[in-house]
């Protein structure tokens, strides 16, 4: 590993090892610095390019990129005593002036601010930044295949109006965590899928979206390519961006999600009772206006799942739940899905049902689970694997669920779907539901019995010592899914 410096008081000599012969900016020794080099850039350095800046780390690797820190230099003048200093910036501000990005590199402390795009340009590239200022008068875009982009602690402004983060190509990963992200001018979206970007994913970590449009919407995919993802975790809001119509961000192409979990317009920090999650059939969020009494709690919160389908939502591509589940032994026998709704009829069988996995009740040690499609109005299996209800059932009215009292104005109509269990070994009961009603706005309540019940899918309610009713149970963070896999640090 090899320091290099970048000082406009040095000499601008190569090979740039010394603060005497510094480069005078960061596009003298991007193609000079080594896998595993470490650049130091004095703090008070502030570069102008002027006309667009290209900055390729070629050399570095994924596993070993250049490092580039901002410092203080210290009075040896040598490198042995400089310290970490926020504050170096190096920027292109001449016209329609980009930030082109290549390469494999890390950034500490740095500010860079680009006249038009800030564009990462290069297939496979990864950059990563911490604490870092990045400012684009346009856009921010992700424009080549498999691109790893991370930013943690960071500051981020995208100052002209309708202007956002952009997926154009495959397989890209960002991943956000901390600091802000201000779009003050942008009344469009947040992350917007062009061109393919078919598989790629966008997650955000307790980012600060408050300096953002109040009119802005989280996502929009108009890419032919699908399974893109933008997921918000911990996240603050600009008031009424949460509470917007649920046709707030535009999903198109097969696989396409956004999904918000413990966000909250009042402050990052904050741990709300909170997840939606948007595909192309509709809406999946939790409710804690229209709830059932006695029903689902996390301890300290009534809650549903509230499914909300779309016209696209149909029997053969229903919106599928979130799955409620409980650890389950062979003195458990059976559990209860508990509807409400004001749809203008009852919900029939091939408009409703619940796929449910559960501990093995056959006779064999091999067999560890089972997976069942229920009958809606029977409560009984209608064959495992099956996509549609046998005609015996279809058409059939889900029964009534009389006695049950739910809070809200649209929960009028009760319906019920009873099941049964015998489980051979202890384990895990999964209930899952499926709405398959096109334009329709149902409340679930699982009752799997006991307090232990939790539901899983980003938040997760894990089996407390005491809960109300079905449910019960602290929200504990699961993390990130595939991105997180592919951070280093």
């Amino acid at each position: 590993m090899t320091l290099r410096f970048v000082d406009s008081a040095g000499s601008n000599t190569s090979p740039y090892d010394t603060w005497a012969t510094a480069a005078s900016s960061l596009t003298v020794i991007d193609g000079v610095a080594e896998a595993g080099d470490e650049v130091r850039v004095i703090d008070t350095h502030d570069h102008n390019n002027g006309a667009t800046t290209t900055l390729n780390f070629s050399n570095g690797t994924k596993t070993n990129p250049v490092r580039v820190v901002s410092v203080s230099k210290g009075a040896a003048g040598n490198g042995d005593d400089d310290t970490y200093s926020a504050g170096a910036r190096e920027i292109s501000s001449t016209g329609a002036s980009d930030f082109s990005c290549h390469g494999h590199v890390k950034f500490y402390g740095m500010t860079l601010e680009a006249g038009d795009d800030f564009i990462f340009a290069a297939a496979g590239m990864s950059w990563r930044f911490c604490e870092c200022t990045l400012v684009a008068k346009d856009r921010m875009m992700c424009n080549q295949n498999d691109q790893y982009i991370e930013m943690i602690d960071c500051d981020v402004t995208l100052e002209d109006a309708t202007q956002e983060l952009e997926i154009h190509q495959e397989g890209s990963r960002l991943f956000v965590k901390g600091g802000t992200w201000t779009a003050a001018n942008n009344t469009q979206a947040l992350v917007s899928w062009t061109g393919n970007g078919d598989g790629s994913m966008v997650e955000f970590q307790d980012v600060d979206f408050s300096g953002c449009n109040t009119s802005i919407s989280l996502a929009t995919f108009n890419n032919s390519g699908g399974n893109c993802s933008a997921t918000y975790r911990r996240c603050k809001f600009p008031s009424g961006v949460l509470a917007r119509s649920r046709a707030y961000t535009a999903i198109g192409g097969i696989g396409n999600y956004v999904y918000t979990e413990q966000c909250s317009e009042s402050n990052v920090t904050a741990r709300p009772l909170q997840a939606r999650y948007s595909c192309e059939q509709g809406d999946i969020e939790i409710s804690t206006s229209s709830t059932r009494t006695g029903g689902m709690n996390d301890g300290d919160t009534d809650y549903s799942i509230n499914l909300i389908s779309n016209s696209t939502c149909s029997l053969g591509a229903p919106l599928v739940g979130w799955p409620i589940a409980r650890n389950v032994d062979s003195s458990d026998t059976g559990y209860t899905v508990h509807l409400a709704h004001n749809e203008a009829s009852s919900l029939k069988d091939d408009e409703f049902w619940i796929q449910v996995v559960k501990p093995s009740e056959a006779a064999s040690p091999n067999t560890l689970v089972t997976h069942e499609r229920i009958h809606r109005s029977s409560g009984t299996p209608y064959g495992e694997g099956s996509a549609s209800p046998c005609s015996a059932e279809a058409g059939n009215t889900i029964a009534t669920d009389s006695g049950e009292t739910w809070s809200g104005s649209d929960t009028g109509t009760h319906q019920e779907i009873v099941g049964t269990i015998a489980p051979d070994e202890p384990g895990v009961l999964q209930v899952i539901p499926v709405l398959a009603k096109a334009s329709a706005d149902v409340y679930v309540d699982v009752d799997a019995g006991g307090s232990k019940q939790f539901l899983h899918n980003g938040v997760n309610f894990e089996e407390p010592a005491t809960g109300g009713g079905g449910g019960g149970g602290a929200i504990v963070n699961q993390g990130l899914h595939a991105i997180e896999s592919g951070i280093t640090t």
